[in-house]
């Protein structure tokens, strides 16, 4: 069931209740039936009356209680007609009205047969064919005219009023006014003969049924004639009900029109989308992102006359056979706008030879290939019509040959035949053959085929691509793929003819290409045949038919890969030849798609790239040199020998035993799973050889040389006795990463005998070439042994070791012996062992192995000193003692080798100087030290202190790198010359912190070390007003610092009286002595302005402030260039002399901010501190 948009109807199936609901505003949804067509539902606002009008396919008004919209089917919807069935409480309800004449009628019988429920009672279902009672109701006069009314809403911009048709909107409007449409259908059968523009609310929500046809002769325009047309936001419709005759959806035919604008608009089901001609000149479409759907050519544009294409482009999502036509001067249809655009010199004049579909049936057509300008609905029509040597353009799509003669298309002359590169690209299903060529096309004859994927077709041939002409003289197919063929290519009947395949994939064929290599005297050639990693195909090459002069047939056989047909010199492959001698029997075509590719590949093993069904018949079949290669795993019903010098690649697979392996009670020789027997040169790799319950060893080598071992693993889990591998009598070569995993029966990991088949003395061996891994794992006891080496004395025996050979002992196991002896064998393994430093094994001195990187300990490297030498990294064997240079334990040294001796250069050692510090003790670590080493200082505050700061400058003076330590310590790096190291300790604000009592004075704050001296030497106390507070932000009055002054005297007696001198002071202030003192003193004497004024209150500048300090001092001679600051020139002329002392001693400095002196600017308390504090140190 569809989603019910709105809640207003659902389509349904049998059995099933609708979701019901009363629309209540205008909406819009494609309801999709049953046998997949598509119907358009639209509500209407609801009728005076309370019901709502239908209208039945002819467009008859219909009425009946019921939630009201429009159904119509659309043309493009292939129906002739929709069964509307209603059913509701009171039975089946349908009313109509035609032609002004009321009646039961019923809804035109069709071929679909649904329901529309609208939620008044239960939903009947009613069969195909069926008819559904009727039962009239009262038919309210409002309900039917607005049924007869147009769809939605109709107005002119700038107008008032709305219309009920379009004809009576156009009828009221202007040339170059607006007809806006809102959300509905409309139906417009009428010739338009004024420009008037069409606007709409959308593409999904208003539609017009019919077309939209301007002029056929008297032509009403505005602008004087020079007018511009707009066509939006509309979808325009092709209906064989309401305009069957109707081919266009817009056409113009009418002079005076400059331009026409088809903006946001799609057009549907029509052969031309838009068409300019007749009178229509010097006009220009625009179109900028049209949208045809099912039409055979977008725009039609009569040249003559100067009309032309502006911004016209097709939207992505269109579907046209072709873009544009021409017409007029020249006849040509376009498959693209760019190909129009293209063709200045009005080459093209195919519409001579183009049939158009018949009007309504557009949606019907479809085209498969493109050759130039031409599109052809027929593959066949587009081989036979293109010239020789042409691109065919295939289309995007599946091409289904089905109805074509004997379900193939024939190439008859050099084409090249492209696929396309959109969406799911091209599909032909059936064959393709090359034949029936032209003599005159030999020539440099070239069929080229890429990007195309050929599916196999039931009842087509077996050959998907076929080449079946002498005069052929080349077929290159590229970037294609084959589907279900029993060939995929094929060629017969060919002369001096070539086949490239590049890039091919093969699904499910049994074999690539059947090629015939010789047809007489004359050859063929296969020049390349490079198929994906991902094919699946039983066979890539099948060379048949092929006579030589002489008439003799040679090189009939079937090849797994191509290499090994390139490989085939001599043909000496017949495997595929007929009669009773023929080993392969392909599939046949006729009776069905090919087995699946697990069907066909069913042979276990291929001798030099010919398949068998079994491993043992590749072997018994095999000789010296020949190469078996495993296709799967093989699991074998009894011992596999290998008599021959043969190669045998397991291919990454497993030889097994079967569960029914046949196990021989009287013979432990029968009962291993492979043998190497009395061969020379065999090479067995890539793969795994697993011993079963049944089973001795795994793999067992006698009397035999020249045997290699590579990449194999050899599996001893479940034997019932025995070892993963034995040699006996036998040189054996391990290479790769040989692996052995043995189980709680086996005796050990490998052995070495001394002993032939028949128990003859004979000497053996095992090696492992350069750069072997043996990998060592399993359970039980026999973990740690690994290869055994047995009657060494008597025989000869011996392991030996490549360099680089790597050993992976089990893990988990203490005392793992990588070689060893039986007690009670005769002689020296070490004797036995070969080169055992190439992998890493040492022995103990009761001649156990050992390897030594498992017992090892790493020594690191240590740098020497003037007096003791130092040593490189190596490793020891604490088993042996040997010393090794790498973590392999391969490399062995001496102890002297890896000595560094000392260096007997003694480096001098520098002193670290303390500057004597306040408050606080500080040490260095060590006291001298050389250059480079690090130093350690440990700065320890008095109580009630802290570390404000820590510096360290060299002999120089420069300031060096101090790195605070998480232990409260300090660390820098000695340089050459010595060090200093100074450290400032300062209040830390607590219990003995003398301006703890004063509340906004901050212990972080820079002024405050200046404000615990001023306040611990009573020389600034803060306010005597009971609010504990300093002000250190508060700028310093002269009246406060002639107390200050006076304090720090220690407030001598002094008539206050004397302080009436000044105009501006009081003998009752509270300054009144500290002032009359100073003035006393002569620090401080009012201004000289004539005023009298001492200025009490007055905010102290830091000028004022040096004239008195300098005057404390005696007013000494002093110099200080006042040009280093910014602002140094601002001072005033009588403070100079002062201003200069104060800067030469100290007492004023530049701000660190800015470097400015600032002068005439006021002092904070704070900073009136801080010149107390650095006059007492001067002192």
């Amino acid at each position: 069931m569809e989603k019910n948009v709105g809640g207003v109807m659902s389509l349904i199936d049998a059995g099933q209740l609708p979701k019901t609901c009363t629309p209540t505003k205008k909406w819009k949804h494609k309801i999709r039936l049953l046998a997949g067509k598509t119907l358009h539902l639209q509500a209407l606002k609801q009728a005076a009356g309370g019901g709502y009008p239908w209208r039945d396919k002819q467009g008859a008004a219909a009425w009946g209680m019921l939630p009201r919209c429009r159904v119509r089917p659309r043309a493009s919807d292939g129906l002739r007609g929709v069964r509307v069935e209603l059913t509701g409480e009171q039975g089946g309800l349908l009313m109509t009205k035609a032609n002004g004449m009321s009646g039961k009628r019923r809804v035109v019988k069709v071929s679909l047969a649904m329901v529309l429920a609208a939620g008044l009672g239960t939903v009947a279902t009613v069969p195909l064919g069926a008819v559904a009672p009727a039962v009239a109701y009262a038919d309210p006069s409002d309900a039917l005219e607005e049924a007869q009314a147009q769809e939605g809403s109709i107005s002119i911009e700038g107008k008032d009023g709305t219309y009920k048709t379009v004809a009576e909107a156009v009828a009221n409007a202007s040339a170059g006014e607006t007809i806006k449409l809102g959300a509905g259908t409309y139906d417009i059968t009428s010739r338009i003969e004024k420009a008037v523009n069409f606007e709409g609310s959308g593409t999904e929500t208003t539609t017009i049924y019919g077309q939209i046809l301007y002029g056929n002769g008297n032509f009403e325009t505005a602008s004087g004639g020079n007018q511009s047309l707009k066509v939006s936001d509309l979808t325009i419709e092709y209906s064989a009900d309401i305009l069957p005759s109707a081919d266009t959806g817009i056409i113009l035919n009418g002079a005076g029109v400059s331009t026409l604008n088809v903006n946001n608009v799609t057009i549907e089901g029509f052969k031309f989308g838009i068409n300019l001609n007749g009178k229509t000149a010097n006009c220009t479409v625009s179109a900028p992102a049209l949208k045809v759907s099912g039409v055979w050519c977008a725009i039609g544009i009569q040249e003559t006359g100067g009309n032309k294409l502006g911004d016209f482009a097709l939207s992505s999502d269109s579907t046209a056979t072709y873009a544009v036509q021409g017409f007029g001067d020249r006849n040509g249809y376009y498959p693209t706008v760019d190909d129009y655009s293209k063709d200045t010199g009005r080459t093209n004049n195919n519409g001579e030879s183009i049939t158009m579909p018949t009007t309504g049936e557009t949606e019907n057509y479809s085209y498969v290939a493109t050759v130039g300008y031409t599109r052809y609905a027929n593959l066949q029509d587009a081989f036979d019509k293109a010239p020789a040597g042409a691109t065919v353009e295939l289309a995007q799509g599946v091409i289904d040959l089905n109805s074509y003669d004997k379900k193939k298309v024939n190439v008859h002359k050099p084409l090249a035949i492209v696929g396309s590169n959109e969406g799911d690209g091209t599909t032909i299903k059936g064959a393709l053959w090359v034949t029936g060529y032209d003599s005159a096309d030999a020539m440099d004859s070239t069929v080229t085929l890429s990007n195309i994927d050929f599916v196999y077709l039931e009842g087509c041939s077996n050959q998907g691509v076929c080449v079946n002409d002498p005069d052929v003289r080349r077929l290159n197919v590229e970037d294609c793929s084959f589907t279900n063929y029993v060939f995929a290519i094929g060629n017969g009947g060919t002369h001096d003819f070539t086949l490239a395949v590049e890039n091919v994939t093969m699904n499910n064929v049994w074999c690539g290409v059947g090629f015939q290599k010789f047809s007489g005297s004359i050859e063929n050639t296969l020049a390349s045949f490079n198929i994906t990693d991902d094919s699946t195909v039983v066979y890539e090459v099948q060379g048949f038919g092929s006579e030589t002069e002489n008439g003799t047939t040679t090189h009939n056989g079937y090849y797994i890969n191509y290499k090994d047909y390139v490989a085939d010199k001599d043909n000496t492959n017949n495997n595929g030849l007929g009669g009773e001698s023929a080993s392969i029997v392909p599939p046949k075509a006729d009776v069905g798609l090919v087995p699946t590719y697990a069907e066909q590949n069913s042979y276990e093993a291929t001798l030099n790239g010919f398949p068998y069904e079994s491993l043992e018949d590749a072997v018994a079949n095999a000789s010296a040199g020949d190469t078996i290669t495993l296709q799967k795993d093989v699991e074998l019903t009894k011992r596999l020998a290998i008599t021959k010098g043969v190669t045998l690649d397991l291919n990454k697979h497993t030889i097994s035993a079967a569960g029914d392996f046949t196990k021989d009670a009287g013979s432990n020789t029968n009962n291993q799973l492979v043998s190497i027997d009395g061969a020379t040169g065999v090479i067995v790799k890539n793969g795994t050889i697993e011993a079963g319950p049944n089973n001795y060893h795994a793999l067992n080598v006698w009397n035999s040389s020249k045997v290699t071992l590579d990449g194999l693993t050899l599996d001893h889990s479940q034997a019932y006795g025995g070892a993963p591998l034995i040699v006996g009598a036998s040189d054996v070569t391990l290479a790769g990463e040989t692996t052995f995993v043995v189980g709680n029966n086996s005796w050990y990991a490998g052995n070495v005998d001394s002993r032939d088949v028949s128990g003859t003395k004979t000497a053996g061996s095992i090696a492992t070439a350069a750069d072997t891994t043996l990998t060592f794992k399993g359970v039980g006891q026999s973990l740690v042994n690994g290869i055994c080496i047995e009657n060494t004395a008597a025989a000869g025996s011996t392991v030996a070791f490549g360099e680089n050979t790597v050993i992976i002992p089990p893990a988990g196991v203490s005392g793992f012996k990588p070689v060893y002896m039986h007690e009670g064998n005769s002689g020296s393994i070490q004797d036995a062992v070969k080169n055992p430093e190439n992998a890493g094994i040492g022995f103990n001195q009761n001649g156990t192995s050992h390897v030594h990187s498992l017992n090892a300990t790493p020594v690191p490297y240590k740098a020497p000193t003037a007096t003791k030498p130092g040593n490189y990294a190596y490793w020891v064997c604490n088993t042996c003692h040997k010393l090794f240079k790498d973590a392999a334990c391969t490399q062995e040294t001496t102890l002297s080798e890896m000595t560094i001796p000392a260096t007997g250069v003694v480096k001098p050692t520098y002193a670290t100087t303390v500057s004597k510090a306040e408050h606080g003790t500080v040490k260095v670590t060590p006291e001298r030290a050389k250059a480079g080493d690090d130093v350690t200082i440990t700065a320890t505050p008095d109580e009630g202190f802290k570390v404000s700061k820590v510096s360290v400058a060299d002999k120089d003076g420069k300031e060096l790198k101090v790195a605070a330590n998480a232990d409260g310590t300090y660390t820098f790096e000695m340089p050459s010359g010595g060090a200093t190291v100074t450290v400032e300790f300062s209040c830390d604000g607590g219990e003995l912190c003398p301006s703890r009592g004063l509340v906004d004075v901050d212990p972080g704050e820079w002024y405050h070390d200046a404000v615990d001296w001023a306040v611990k030497n009573g020389v600034m106390t803060g306010y005597d007003d009971g609010s504990h507070k300093f002000g250190p932000d508060d700028p310093l009055t002269r009246a406060q610092l002639a107390a200050t002054l006076y304090k720090k005297a220690g407030q001598p007696a002094v008539d206050g009286s004397k302080v009436e001198a000044y105009s501006d002071c009081d003998a009752d202030a509270w300054y009144a002595k500290a002032v009359a003192w100073a003035t006393e003193q002569g620090l401080m004497t009012g201004y000289s302005d004539g005023s009298g004024r001492f200025a009490p209150d007055a905010e102290l500048t830091r000028e004022q402030l040096a004239i008195v300090f300098w005057r404390i001092a005696g007013e000494p001679a002093a110099e200080a260039d006042l040009a280093q600051f910014p602002d140094g020139s601002e001072t005033s002329p009588w403070a100079e002399d002062a201003v200069e002392w104060a800067v030469s001693t100290g007492l004023l400095k530049g701000y660190d901010n800015t470097g400015e002196l600032d002068p005439a600017g006021s002092l904070t308390r704070a900073q009136t501190a801080t010149v107390f504090m650095r006059e007492a140190d001067a002192d």
